[in-house]
C-alpha cells in the first residue's frame, strides 16, 4: 500500500470514527426530550381525534400513566442509536463521493445543489432497508392497545411472516426518508450558503456562529415539517398496530377540511425537529469543515508527493 493511500484510508477512517461518535453522544443527550414528542405524534397521527396537544397529554396520561410517554422506547432507542452510528458517516462518504464526481460544491449553487440532492438519495434509500424494521416495532409498541407482550412475545407470534411483518410500509417509509433528505439537505445547503455570502464565513475555516444557525434551523425544521408530515401520517397508520390501508386513509382524509389531519401533531413534530437541528446543523458544520480541511490535506500531501 502506497504511503499517499494509506494516508488516506487512516485520516478517513478517523474522521469516520470522531463522526459517529459525535452523532451518538448527541442521540443520548437529546433522547429523554424527544421521546415524549415521537410518542405523542405517532398516537396522534394514529388516533386524529384528539381536539389538541392538551387533549392529547390528558388522554396518554390518563390511559397509560407517566410511563405511557416511554411506551416503545427501547425501539425507539435502539432505532436512534444505530442510525446515530451509520447515519453521519455514511453521510458524508457519499456527500464526499459525489463531490469528487461533481467537483466545486463550496463554489457553485448548481453542483451544491446536485451533490446534495444524490447524497439525500443514496442516504435515505440505505436508511430506510436498515431502519423499517425498528420504525415498524417502534410504531407497534406506541399504538398498541390489544397486544400485551413484550418485544420477544411480538417477534415469535409473528415469527411465521416475521419479513412481511417488520418490513410493513416500507414502501411509504422509503418515499418518505427522500423527502425528508432530500429537504433537509437542500435547505441546510442553500440557508448555510447564503449566510456565508452575506457574512463573508470562509467555508473551510469558520462555522457559522451559534446565533444564526437558529434562524437556520427553525427554517430548515418549519420547510420539513410541511413536507414530510403527510408521508408520515400515512406511514403510522400502516405501521400501528391495527394498519390502515392506503385507500382507506386517502378517502377519509384526502378531501375538504379532513385534509387537516395529513399535518395532526404538526406542532409537535416542529419542535422535535427544532430540537434535532440544532444540534445536527452545528455538527453538520463542523463535520463538513473538518471534511474540507481532510480534503485540502490529502490534495497538498499528495502534491508534495508527486
Amino acid at each position: 500500500m502506497s504511503n499517499k493511500k494509506a494516508f488516506n484510508v487512516k485520516d478517513k477512517a478517523k474522521f469516520y470514527g470522531w463522526v459517529a461518535l459525535l452523532s451518538t453522544v448527541r442521540t443520548s443527550v437529546g433522547f429523554p426530550m424527544e421521546q415524549p414528542l415521537e410518542i405523542s405524534k405517532t398516537i396522534w397521527q394514529a388516533e386524529p381525534c384528539h381536539r389538541n396537544e392538551f387533549a392529547l397529554v390528558k388522554s396518554i396520561y390518563s390511559r397509560f400513566g407517566f410511563a405511557g410517554f416511554y411506551r416503545g422506547a427501547l425501539a425507539n432507542y435502539t432505532r436512534i442509536a444505530i442510525k446515530s452510528l451509520y447515519r453521519y458517516p455514511l453521510l458524508m462518504l457519499c456527500q464526499g463521493i459525489f463531490d469528487r464526481i461533481f467537483p466545486g460544491m463550496e463554489r457553485s449553487a448548481k453542483s451544491l445543489a446536485l451533490v446534495k440532492g444524490l447524497t439525500a438519495f443514496s442516504v435515505a434509500n440505505i436508511e430506510s432497508v436498515i431502519v423499517c424494521p425498528l420504525e415498524r416495532i417502534k410504531v407497534f409498541f406506541m399504538t398498541r392497545t390489544v397486544f400485551k407482550g413484550g418485544y420477544f412475545q411480538y417477534l415469535k407470534a409473528n415469527s411465521h411472516f416475521l419479513t412481511r411483518e417488520l418490513f410493513r410500509g416500507l414502501w411509504i417509509h422509503m418515499l418518505r426518508q427522500n423527502v425528508s433528505w432530500f429537504v433537509w439537505l437542500e435547505t441546510d445547503a442553500w440557508t448555510k450558503m447564503h449566510i456565508r455570502r452575506k457574512y463573508n464565513i470562509d467555508p473551510y475555516k469558520q462555522t457559522i456562529p451559534f446565533r444564526l444557525m437558529l434562524p437556520l434551523a427553525l427554517v430548515t425544521s418549519v420547510v420539513n415539517v410541511l413536507a414530510v408530515m403527510p408521508f408520515d401520517m400515512v406511514k403510522t397508520n400502516l405501521q400501528k398496530e391495527k394498519p390502515e390501508s392506503v385507500i382507506k386513509l386517502l378517502k377519509t382524509y384526502a378531501k375538504g377540511s379532513n385534509v387537516k389531519y395529513f399535518f395532526v401533531g404538526w406542532r409537535l413534530r416542529l419542535l422535535q425537529y427544532f430540537i434535532q437541528n440544532v444540534f445536527t446543523m452545528n455538527m453538520l458544520e463542523t463535520m463538513e469543515i473538518q471534511y474540507r480541511k481532510l480534503k485540502q490535506k490529502y490534495i497538498a500531501t499528495k502534491q508534495s508527493k508527486d
